[in-house]
């Protein structure tokens, strides 16, 4: 099979060569037009349906090369990266009643494990630091495509961010970019494009073209981690360490300064909510222990949850961090996040307020669930104590 490239909008029939030159002739045999990569058009003299079908194949096994390659260009980030590849490869169909989704202080914080020990229910977190509102909404609508939760959990912090997608590109990458290509996602990434300045639709349909650079990088081994671990804490990014923080909480929560909702961040809280009530489900807010929070903050996120027809459990009010026995010296590694150890403090009175306020009972999931339930349970315990956090 003769192929010729011929630009866009010339009328391609036949060629002959004078002095050099392609030129254009009066048709002689049907032709057939494949668009290619770079614009031009492909055309095979003579074609038939099994020249086309040979052409397709090419495309096609061109198509197949360039996403593999694709996979080990994209930047790998544990924290982020894990919690995506194990819930679309290793999480059986409708096993998650609980999923959570938001910023780094609900994938510290919150343990699936430990709401599986203490009431058999399960959990999957879906975060990623400074979680952007347009990827939470994008985690969830996600989410169902294979999963049909009671609750969904967010957290809160987003509302009151202004946030720059061109600033913070990296944030929204790390959550989008192992994400499978779906219209919901093209839909998110153009939402996102049009506020940007630089960045454009087709590098979040082939990431290819925006870390062509990291072959270098590659090379010298400074791809982090392995894509066919098992992720076995269900998307928590659990932290082994320790740094003491002063308690200034009680004075921090009687400023009430009033803070305002941004709408920009509004705006995908509220297609959360929306999702969440097109198919039943739960929609709970959720701030952690957080020594730069206000009472300020409390008052906006809780207005804002009302008018979203969400819950809201804020940890910073009704001495609700005391009551989970959490200890500002022991149990974080700054002075919002959670350590290990205080994400299991933190998790105990997150499953009861779950079950005291939402009913929720022992997950309904097949015999290899619970079995894999169990045996991640007992590992994290191991870890735990490895760690000195039992």
């Amino acid at each position: 099979m003769a192929l010729y490239l011929l630009r866009e909008g010339e009328l391609a029939v036949d060629r002959c060569k004078r002095n050099g030159i392609i030129t254009v002739t009066e048709p002689t045999k049907p032709l057939v037009f494949m668009r290619n990569p770079v614009g031009l058009l492909m055309v095979s003299k003579g074609a038939g349906m099994k020249n086309l079908i040979k052409t397709l194949i090419f495309i096609l096994i061109l198509a197949v090369l360039v996403f593999a390659v694709q996979r080990e260009m994209i930047p790998f980030q544990w924290q982020d990266t894990m919690q995506s590849v194990t819930f679309h490869e290793k999480t059986e169909e409708d096993s998650v009643d609980v999923l959570v989704c938001g910023t780094s202080s609900v994938m510290v914080g919150i343990s699936p494990l430990i709401i599986y020990e203490k009431a058999q229910i399960t959990a999957h977190v879906r975060g990623n630091s400074r979680q952007p509102p347009q990827v939470m909404y994008l985690d969830v609508k996600d989410a169902l495509r294979s999963q049909n939760p009671e609750i969904v959990v967010c957290s809160a912090s987003m509302l009151l961010e202004n946030f720059d997608v061109d600033r913070e590109e990296v944030r929204v990458r790390r959550g989008m970019d192992y994400m499978p290509l779906t219209v919901d996602k093209l839909r998110v990434a153009k939402a996102i494009t049009d506020e940007s300045s630089w960045q454009t639709l087709s590098s979040y349909i082939m990431p290819i073209g925006r870390y062509h650079s990291r072959w270098t990088e590659i090379r010298e081994g400074l791809q982090v981690g392995d894509r066919n671990e098992y992720d076995f804490k269900h998307g928590q990014y659990a932290v082994y360490k320790v740094k003491a923080q002063e308690d200034n909480s009680e004075e921090n929560m009687q400023d009430r300064t009033e803070v305002s909702v941004t709408e920009s961040s509004m705006k995908w809280y509220e297609k959360t909510a929306e999702l969440c009530r097109e198919n039943g489900i739960e929609l709970l807010l959720v701030t952690t222990p957080d020594q730069r929070w206000t009472m300020g903050k409390h008052e906006a996120v809780a207005a804002a949850a009302e008018k979203l027809g969400a819950g809201y459990l804020d940890y910073n009010v009704d001495g609700i961090t005391e009551k989970c026995g959490l200890d500002w010296g022991r149990d974080f590694y700054d002075d919002h996040h959670c350590n290990a150890g205080g994400s299991v403090k933190l998790t105990n009175y997150f499953t009861d307020y779950l079950t005291d306020n939402y009913g929720l009972e022992a997950s309904d999931v097949s015999e290899a669930t619970q079995k894999q339930f169990e045996k991640d349970i007992e590992h994290f315990h191991e870890v735990l104590e490895k760690y000195g956090f039992e």
